[in-house]
C-alpha cells in the first residue's frame, strides 16, 4: 500500500552520530531507496528464502538493506562486529548464509571464512567484494517475483552463548511483530 504524501514527508530514520552531525530521511525515502537495494540485491542472485549475514552499525545502509531484505523474502541473520573469524564461520555454516553485507573496514575479518557467499562491502571498495555504492544505479521500482508469506522465516538470531553454543532461532514476518505486541501488552496485564 501506497503512503499518503503526508505520511511520506515525515522523518523515519534519524542517525545522530557521537559528534553531533546526524542524517534525517522520510519514509518516502525509505521506502525509494530500499526498493533500490531490494532490485540490485536482485540483480545480483538475492532470492526469497536466501539469507543474509549483515554486519554493520547503527547506520543509513543497515536500514536500507533490512528493509530491502523483508521485500525481497531474504532472511537476515544479524551481526555484531564484535564477532571473530571463528564465530562469523559458525554463523555462515549454521545459518546457511548465501550473502554478507559488511562495512568495509570488517571485510578483512572474512578473510579466513571460508563459503561461496556474495561479499558485499559498505564504504571504500575492497578486492574480491561487491561495493554497496553500487546499489545507487539499480531500478528505482521494485516488485518482488514471490511475496513472503506470514509463516516465512524473517530473521534468525543466534543467542549469545553465555553457557553453551549459540542456538539459531527464526522469527516468521508473523512471529517478531505479533511477539512485540504481546510483549507489550503482557506489561499493562501485569499492572
Amino acid at each position: 500500500m501506497a503512503a499518503d504524501a503526508t505520511t511520506g514527508a515525515r522523518v523515519a530514520l534519524k542517525i545522530v552520530e557521537a559528534d553531533g552531525t546526524s542524517r534525517s530521511l522520510t519514509y518516502a525515502e525509505m521506502s525509494a531507496r530500499s526498493s533500490q537495494v531490494a532490485s540490485w540485491l536482485s540483480s545480483i542472485g538475492a532470492a526469497k528464502g536466501d539469507r543474509l549475514l549483515l554486519m554493520l552499525g547503527n547506520q543509513v545502509e543497515l536500514w536500507e538493506t533490512l528493509l530491502a531484505c523483508i521485500k525481497l523474502g531474504v532472511v537476515v541473520i544479524h551481526a555484531t562486529t564484535l564477532l571473530t573469524p571463528a564465530d562469523m564461520d559458525d554463523r555462515i555454516t549454521r545459518g546457511g548464509v548465501g550473502h554478507v553485507v559488511a562495512a568495509s573496514t570488517d571485510a578483512g575479518k572474512f578473510d579466513d571464512v571460508p563459503g561461496a557467499y556474495t561479499r558485499i562491502a559498505v564504504g571504500d571498495p575492497v578486492p574480491g567484494w561487491t561495493t554497496y555504492s553500487q546499489s545507487r544505479s539499480a531500478a528505482t521500482g521494485f516488485v518482488p517475483s514471490e511475496v513472503a508469506g506470514g509463516d516465512d522465516a524473517l530473521l534468525l538470531y543466534f543467542t549469545s552463548g553465555t553457557t553453551a553454543q549459540p542456538k539459531l532461532v527464526k522469527h516468521t514476518h508473523l512471529s517478531y511483530p505479533v511477539g512485540h505486541l504481546s510483549t507489550m501488552y503482557w506489561r499493562f496485564a501485569a499492572r
